[in-house]
């Protein structure tokens, strides 16, 4: 997980407002996901949960 996180690059994170991490966090539960070049890839992190609590 550590390593992952250092490869991230979280400048775009800090772009996102709260509604947008929800409808991240909605497209990355539905089946097959949501394909965005304006979101975070959330391949690798077997919960979405686990991102959160690596980025608090």
């Amino acid at each position: 997980m550590k390593k992952t996180i250092k490869k991230m690059d979280l400048s775009s994170l800090k772009t996102l407002s709260k509604e947008e991490m929800k409808t991240v966090e909605g497209g990355y539960k539905t089946a097959g996901g949501r394909k965005s070049s304006n979101v975070i890839d959330l391949r690798g992190f077997p919960r979405i949960e686990n991102l959160y609590e690596a980025l608090t």
